[in-house]
C-alpha cells in the first residue's frame, strides 16, 4: 500500500516506477519511526542495555 501511496504521491504510473523510486520508498521506511518497536516498561524490569544475571546475554536497548 505504501508502495501505491507513495507512486501517487509522486505522480508515476507503477509500471513506469524506476530505481530511483525504490530508493526513496526504502530510504523512507529506514527513517520512518515504527510504533510497534515502542515497549512499555513497568518499574521491575531492568534498564535497556543491561545483562541478564541468569544467562548473562544483553537485554535489548531502547
Amino acid at each position: 500500500m505504501r508502495w501505491h501511496r507513495l507512486l501517487w504521491f509522486l505522480q508515476i504510473p507503477w509500471d513506469r516506477a524506476t530505481e530511483a523510486e525504490v530508493a526513496a520508498l526504502v530510504g523512507w521506511l529506514r527513517e520512518a519511526r515504527n510504533p510497534q518497536r515502542l515497549r512499555k516498561r513497568n518499574s521491575a524490569s531492568p534498564p535497556p542495555g543491561s545483562v541478564n544475571l541468569k544467562t548473562g546475554k544483553p537485554s535489548l536497548r531502547e
